[in-house]
């Protein structure tokens, strides 16, 4: 009769590798919704800061007592009351892994200025920041996701 311990032994390595598969597709869940709040932190902080700079060539005009220097077509918008800069929220939805970015309902003219209208040209907003931190934000899930993924399979050789 043939030996079937090294057929059983394999088996068993292969079920405590499948347990432990089991518990780490919980914690890629949790890899993926930290990859997305802390890639979502970098959109919002940089529409912040890209609104705040002071390199705004639009038209200058005269409100109340103080003079605003407008956006150009194709600039961050420039900040006035700051309505739309307090408004930039996101949100994880962990159920689906998806990440919502925008603005609140305080500030509906933020849509008006990512896409333009037709009198007035586009000043994007979340497009130019979703894509300057789109690969950083793609390589670092699959970075971690990986170092959660390959722990299962550490030490066989």
């Amino acid at each position: 009769m043939i030996d079937q311990k090294p057929l059983i032994d394999i088996n068993k390595r292969l079920k405590e590798i499948g347990d432990k598969l089991e518990k780490v597709s919980k914690e890629v869940k949790n890899v993926f919704v930290q990859t997305l709040t802390s890639g979502a932190h970098l959109v919002r902080n940089t529409i912040i800061l890209e609104m705040q700079k002071d390199n705004k060539t639009g038209h200058k005009y005269k409100k109340k007592s103080v003079i605003h220097q407008a956006s150009a077509p194709g600039q961050y918008p420039a900040v006035d009351s700051g309505e739309l800069l307090t408004s930039i929220f996101f949100d994880v939805d962990e159920s689906k892994l998806q990440v919502e970015i925008g603005n609140l309902i305080g500030a509906p003219y933020g849509e008006f200025l990512e896409f333009g209208t037709s009198k007035m040209e586009p000043r994007p907003w979340l497009e130019p920041s979703v894509e300057l931190h789109e690969d950083k934000i793609m390589k670092d899930m699959g970075e971690k996701s990986f170092e959660v993924i390959k722990k299962p399979f550490e030490g066989i050789h």
